[in-house]
């Protein structure tokens, strides 16, 4: 796909701003605004400026600068006719209505809400790949935004090329310009330690996953930076494991008591480790309370879900978690917003956790 040039971007953007009302009648639009709005140079506008003005979209005058010429109204009456209002929900591969992840729903559920409220279309879909590239080419001019609550990296690039808005859910990707909201991870390992160690615990050990995502990343950066600011910095403290599931509990359960370490409290940063985390707890005689204190990452009904059917069924954890409402609702202002201006810096919304105590 050919690159476009400075000035067919700036154009762009000008029938985007005149298609949505954005100047009235009369209303003067002047080079250096625009320069300084687009961070482009005067050249790029002038050139921009000739080409509207050709269309018949702008009509220069004189020492003043530009208003809407006659087919600036096309444009507005045209976007009446035909306003995107279309939101496309990418979910997890896999997950229809019926079966969409527990956390998941309640995004969802908050997202529908918000798009009812602002007159919206919400769309989901689970497709990936060349198919969902497909369905997003089919329905783009009628398209306002796409929110995902995956990566899908090769997919994103397509849509980043059409300038469809993007956001990505619970999830993001340093380098990408794009928007995103995630739970403030650093600020939650801050809430658990700063907890932990006024009850009298030094030795505090992490299970976190060894991907390269953004949850791991910043829970173990957040752990680091929260134990070094205490002196209490131990290298052996966090057990960085491959496996996302019951091996990796039992793994990272392994490395925190390898070399003679005894944590008296652990963070388990996923929840789809904490069953093998407890079974390795068990085998080794180390007794949950007593022993040692748990806290692990994820909401009350999520622990349910996880635990349902084993012994630690009707055991009480401490436990972080965040408002999924509030992340599905930012989904829609996002989205609202770069609609209205798609020249607003990268957008990144951190939703703040809270830690619930639920033993002592």
């Amino acid at each position: 796909m050919k690159k476009k040039s400075k000035p067919e971007i700036a154009a762009e953007w000008i029938r985007h701003e005149i298609s949505k009302n954005h100047w009235g009648e009369g209303q003067y639009i002047k080079e250096k605004e625009l320069c300084e709005r687009l961070s482009v140079s005067k050249v790029s506008i002038r050139t921009c400026l000739q080409k509207l003005q050709e269309e018949g979209v702008l009509k220069s005058v004189p020492y003043r600068g530009y208003i809407l010429g006659p087919e600036a109204y096309r444009l507005m009456k045209k976007d009446q006719s035909g306003i995107r209002k279309d939101i496309l929900y990418v979910e997890h591969p896999g997950h229809n209505q019926e079966g969409r992840l527990l956390h998941e729903d309640k995004i969802f559920t908050a997202v529908l809400e918000e798009c009812k409220k602002n007159g919206l279309n919400l769309i989901t879909t689970n497709k990936v790949g060349p198919e969902l590239v497909e369905q997003v080419l089919s329905m783009k001019d009628k398209l306002l935004g796409i929110s995902i609550v995956n990566s899908m990296a090769g997919t994103v690039d397509s849509f980043m090329q059409w300038g469809i808005p993007l956001v990505t859910v619970e999830f993001l990707r340093e380098g990408w310009p794009i928007d995103g909201i995630v739970q403030d991870d650093r600020g939650g390992v801050e809430l658990i330690t700063d907890y932990l160690i006024k009850k009298g615990h030094t030795e505090i050990g992490l299970i976190v996953w060894s991907k390269a995502f953004h949850q791991p990343l910043f829970r173990r950066a957040g752990f680091a930076e929260s134990m070094m600011k205490r002196d209490l910095l131990n290298k052996e403290a966090t057990a960085i494991v491959s496996e996302f599931n019951d091996e990796g509990g039992r793994a990272g359960i392994e490395k925190l008591y390898s070399k003679g370490n005894k944590p008296s409290a652990i963070i388990i940063s996923h929840l789809e480790m904490v069953r093998g985390a407890l079974a390795e707890l068990k085998d080794r005689g180390i007794e949950i309370g007593k022993d040692v204190s748990l806290i692990l990452w994820g909401s009350k009904e999520m622990q349910n879900l996880f635990l349902k059917g084993t012994e630690w069924e009707s055991m009480k954890f401490n436990y972080v978690e965040w408002s999924r409402d509030s992340m599905g609702r930012m989904v829609v202002k996002m989205i609202m917003a770069r609609d209205y201006d798609r020249y607003i810096p990268t957008m990144r919304v951190m939703v703040p956790t809270k830690l619930h105590i639920i033993t002592s």
